[in-house]
């Protein structure tokens, strides 16, 4: 199978590392040239665990030179899908199938209008990677090891759940562990009411595990997670508030990585765009849209784009470095 990875980050370079050493042709598309060109001369190389393998792929910064692919995988950050989308409208062919498992809300529906409902495979994740330097990334243990689980789903009709087995079967052949749903959305929206986690941490600069010690900072994420779980059931989505507060606390105080970091706060501490805005301040338009009220999830909005916006007026030295600027 061709594929084409939008947005070769650690998670994309993931996915496409998995498929290239099950022996896909993957194509790896990112705006990073120095990412692209390492995997072009040397492959990538995957970590995890002490461990590592080096798999072959083709690596671009421009999809044009990669013509239509059978399967395309965004996996950009969200607040990127639609000029990635635009940008890669190249190796959409006429019977592509498109694929996101990306964080936030609203990423399917963006792929949708472009190939249509029967095309398009969406689901969501519980493995990551890093790019820890050009052609090279670190997986976490469930990626590895396989105990990490992908959950896909597809709209309801023949055409795309055939497809939805075909990437399936694929992945598996990966060797990444799948799970294939009629629940995704709801999963979906629960991955969302873990998200309310991140800007928590990336605010307050910590980890999650030392985050979900501290009873405030558990307070805040749960009302957060409360009101997604309000705003998905007015939406006809159902998700149950309690169980999904007891699985995120579980989730990053026993599944996850101590040294693990979220998405946001790496890029809170790299100055970069955060994915704010397909997470809280989507509950909160969303919630409006039903008449949810969302407070929580508003002002972790409104907190996060105050950070992304101001990283330069940010005081993030000693006490004698602050007042002497």
């Amino acid at each position: 199978m061709k594929v084409g990875i939008l947005g070769s980050g650690g998670v994309g370079s993931l996915f496409g590392g998995f498929l290239a050493g099950a022996g896909h042709e993957v194509w790896f598309v990112d705006t990073r040239p120095e990412h692209v060109e390492a995997i072009n001369h040397g492959g990538l190389l995957i970590k995890s665990q002490g461990e590592s393998r080096r798999v072959a792929g083709f690596g671009t910064t421009d999809p044009g030179a990669v013509g239509a692919v059978e399967l395309l995988m965004l996996w950009c950050k969200s607040q990127s899908s639609a000029a990635a989308i635009e940008a890669g409208q190249p190796m959409f062919g006429a019977e592509t199938i498109a694929f996101t498992a990306q964080n936030g809300l609203g990423n399917p529906e963006r792929l949708e209008a472009v190939v249509g409902p029967d095309r398009l495979v969406y689901g969501t994740t519980e493995i990551g990677g890093t790019v820890r330097a050009p052609g090279v990334i670190e997986v976490t243990e469930g990626a590895w090891t396989g105990t990490g689980k992908t959950y896909l789903g597809s709209r309801d009709s023949k055409p795309a759940r055939e497809r939805l087995e075909t990437v399936a079967g694929a992945l598996r052949g990966a060797k990444l562990t799948i799970e294939v749903t009629d629940q995704i959305d709801s999963m979906l929206w629960n991955k969302v009411s873990a998200a309310s986690l991140s800007p928590v941490a990336a605010s307050l600069r910590l980890r999650l595990t030392d985050l979900i010690k501290y009873e405030e900072a558990r307070e805040i994420i749960e009302d957060a997670t409360r009101e997604v779980a309000a705003v998905a059931n007015a939406k006809g989505i159902q998700l149950d508030a309690d169980a999904a507060v007891e699985k995120n606390f579980h989730m990053y105080s026993v599944a996850v990585s101590p040294n693990h970091l979220p998405s946001m706060v790496v890029d809170v501490l790299r100055q970069q765009p955060t994915e704010i805005g397909s997470t809280c301040e989507m509950v909160a338009r969303l919630g409006a849209e039903v008449g949810v009220d969302a407070p929580v999830n508003r002002t972790l909005g409104r907190l996060m784009r105050t950070v992304e916006q101001h990283y330069g007026d940010q005081l993030l030295g000693t006490l004698e470095e602050a007042v002497a600027e």
